[in-house]
C-alpha cells in the first residue's frame, strides 16, 4: 500500500463536496493516477496563497475507473478534519520536502507519493488548536523550544 497527497487548487468547499461523494475526479494529465491501488491512504491538501492546508484523509475503495466520461477513484473512511492543518508548521519535518524555503514546488502535482514516515507524521499533527495556525513560524519556534527540530527561520 501506498501513502499519497491530493492536491486541489480552490476552495476547501469544493474539495469537501468531491470527498463526501466519496470519490475523487482526476483529469487527464494527473501524474501517478495509474499507480493508486484499493488501499492506498490520502490526505487532501488545498493549494494556494492563504490556503495551503490539510483538510481530510481517507482509504482509496477502488483504482482508476471511467465513470460518466470521467477518471475517477473511490474512497472510504473519510476524515474531514474539524481543524485544518496549515503544511507549513510541519515543513522542516516533512522528508518528502527537500527544497525546505521553496516547499511550494513540492506541491505542484495532482497526486503526490510520500513515504509512510511523513504522512503518520502529518496525522498525528492534524490535533493542532486552531489558534496556533495563525502564526506559523510560532509554532516552529515552540517546535525548536522542545528540540523537534532544527531551530531554522523561513
Amino acid at each position: 500500500m501506498s501513502d499519497w497527497i491530493f492536491v486541489m487548487r480552490g476552495h476547501a468547499q469544493e474539495c469537501l463536496t468531491q470527498i463526501q461523494q466519496k470519490k475523487w475526479i482526476l483529469n487527464d494529465h494527473t501524474t501517478n493516477k495509474s499507480k493508486l491501488q484499493k488501499g492506498d491512504k490520502v490526505l487532501f491538501y488545498i493549494a494556494g496563497q492563504h490556503r495551503q492546508r490539510i483538510i481530510a484523509d481517507a482509504i482509496i475503495s477502488y483504482k482508476l475507473k471511467i465513470e460518466d466520461e470521467k477518471q475517477i477513484v473511490g474512497l472510504y473512511k473519510i476524515n474531514i478534519w474539524k481543524e485544518r492543518l496549515l503544511i507549513i508548521t510541519l515543513i522542516p519535518l516533512l522528508e518528502f520536502v527537500k527544497n525546505k524555503e521553496k516547499w511550494g514546488i513540492h506541491f505542484q502535482r495532482g497526486i503526490i507519493p510520500i513515504i509512510k514516515k511523513d504522512f503518520e507524521l502529518i496525522l498525528k499533527n492534524k490535533i493542532i488548536k486552531k489558534s496556533q495556525h495563525n502564526d506559523p513560524l510560532k509554532i516552529l519556534k515552540i517546535r525548536c523550544a522542545k528540540g523537534k527540530i532544527a531551530k531554522k527561520e523561513f
